[in-house]
């Protein structure tokens, strides 16, 4: 799968919009910053579920855009996810990055998917860290990073394989 789900239990757009109405719509989406991984496909299924209208801005890591600048500002260990929520705590824009965080961050803004009891929450917390930190990294053979790095004498190929979580490049 190459682009997130498409939206079928509403509509992402009313039928009729104004230019104005349609330009104040397109500043309030979350912009997610995305590259078909699990851990990208983690953060599209949490946005569809709760039904939040989003965009999503590709960061193609076969071309090495997650090194750019821009990006990041917005994730500085180089990796996706990352989301830009403009209407976050206060109703001030705000940045997050790595998977579990923004899952935390959706479900405590949307009071979905994550208790508000602390008991509760701290169950959630071990499930939601232990996939974050490893549930998958063993099963990097049936995931799509072969594709993003095809050559297995690369260190980012490597690295990957023996488990570490340090930023690498992969170009």
């Amino acid at each position: 799968m190459l682009f997130p789900p498409v939206r079928k239990k509403q509509r992402a757009f009313p039928r009729f919009l104004s230019r104005d109405t349609l330009s104040g719509y397109m500043s309030d989406l979350i912009d997610l910053y995305y590259w078909p991984t699990p851990n990208g496909w983690k953060i599209t299924i949490m946005l569809e579920e709760l039904s939040v209208p989003y965009r999503v801005n590709l960061v193609d890591l076969v071309k090495g855009e997650q090194f750019e600048p821009a990006f990041l500002k917005l994730s500085p260990n180089n990796r996706i996810p990352a989301l830009i929520d403009p209407r976050g705590p206060n109703e001030e824009p705000i940045s997050v990055f790595e998977s579990g965080a923004i899952l935390q961050y959706l479900g405590r803004k949307f009071g979905c998917f994550y208790p508000r009891e602390e008991r509760k929450r701290v169950e959630v917390d071990q499930w939601l860290f232990w996939q974050v930190g490893g549930a998958w990294t063993n099963g990097w053979a049936g995931s799509p990073f072969p594709a993003v790095c095809p050559n297995p004498d690369r260190l980012c190929y490597r690295t990957i394989y023996a488990g570490s979580r340090a930023p690498v490049r992969c170009a």
